[in-house]
């Protein structure tokens, strides 16, 4: 027992934030709706595990420790 450390976590992977704009405005221009996003992924990991990461595969003879890679991405989808 003394090699085998608490590996409890909580990872926030995934998430999306959008709103779809559908106004009278919007058709006066051609536009039938507008929508607007955030997303991001790997946000947020919550463990008591240091420099470790909780969802890693054991077998990995190299042992790297690199962590994941957070990406933060926004966009418009425009629909005529």
């Amino acid at each position: 027992s003394f090699w085998l450390e608490k590996a409890d976590y909580l990872r926030l992977k995934n998430a999306e934030f959008g709103y779809t704009f559908r106004q009278k405005e919007l058709q006066k221009a051609g536009i039938s709706s507008l929508r607007v996003y955030v997303a991001g992924t790997n946000l947020l990991t919550f463990t008591p595990l240091k420099n470790y990461d909780p969802e890693k595969s054991s077998s990995d003879q190299r042992n790297d420790v690199h962590p994941n890679t957070r990406t933060c991405s926004f966009g418009v989808n425009i629909q005529f």
